[in-house]
């Protein structure tokens, strides 16, 4: 008479397999949670982009607009030369940078007059004829955007009249009146900065300058994720 003997598995086999399962498991949680974390912080680097691309619409969408008044095509016309044609209508309808906003050393330039090489401006007044009436009044009208570094973030301001807003280059400087625009719980900026192009002179053929707006922000989420973005803005009034 045949016993059939049956082995289980050694000690050694167990304590084998145990590690090789250990070494499965640990590296499948390793990678779902770098799944995770990859996932988090491009969630959070979306929400970034998407709260400083609607910062720069904000902006864009009121310097695109500076300069405009009722008949204001008339002073677009320009001489074989790229000269006005005529001289405009109206002078306050224009636009004007400031740098070093929040400090005592200021650079205050109206963009209609500027003839040399430019700084990088963190303040700009913005004033068009938003009910087309022919006339630049009313805080739905005169409007600023600067960038507070001691704020970290983009604030806006409005005025009721153009001498209110022009009355001296410290309005960028005088908190009175400016909100924080870009407080949203996403965004934290470390940069704004307005340039001109072309710096001096004006562009062919169109006789019309570009305002470029660069924004730098970090995620208040993950202050070391951080966003460079650029933004191009064309001022189809410019009556320079």
């Amino acid at each position: 008479m045949r016993m059939n003997l049956r082995r289980g598995f050694s000690m050694v086999e167990l304590l084998v397999a145990l590690v090789a399962g250990l070494i499965i498991v640990g590296t499948a949680t390793t990678l779902y949670v770098s799944i995770i974390r990859a996932n988090a912080t491009s969630v959070q680097l979306s929400a970034l982009n998407l709260g400083m691309q609607s910062l720069l619409d904000v902006m864009e969408r009121d310097i695109r607009r500076a300069g405009y008044f009722a008949n204001a095509s008339l002073n677009l016309s320009r001489d074989a030369n790229g000269n006005p044609v005529i001289a405009p209508t109206d002078r306050t309808a224009m636009f004007s940078l400031m740098a070093s906003a929040g400090s005592s050393t200021t650079t205050w330039q109206d963009m209609q007059r500027i003839s040399v090489a430019a700084p990088l401006y963190d303040c700009i007044l913005l004033r068009y004829d938003a009910n087309d009436d022919g006339s630049i009044a009313g805080t739905d009208e005169i409007m600023g955007y600067r960038f507070k570094s001691t704020e970290l973030g983009l604030e806006f301001r409005q005025w009721a009249t153009v001498a209110t807003q022009l009355t001296t280059p410290s309005q960028c400087n005088d908190d009175t009146g400016w909100n924080n625009i870009s407080q949203d719980g996403q965004v934290r900026l470390t940069s704004v900065t307005f340039a001109i192009t072309p710096a001096a002179g004006f562009s062919v053929p169109t006789g019309q300058r570009t305002i470029t707006i660069s924004m730098v922000g970090r995620s208040q989420q993950k202050p070391a994720l951080s966003l460079t973005l650029q933004r191009q803005v064309r001022m189809r009034n410019d009556q320079y």
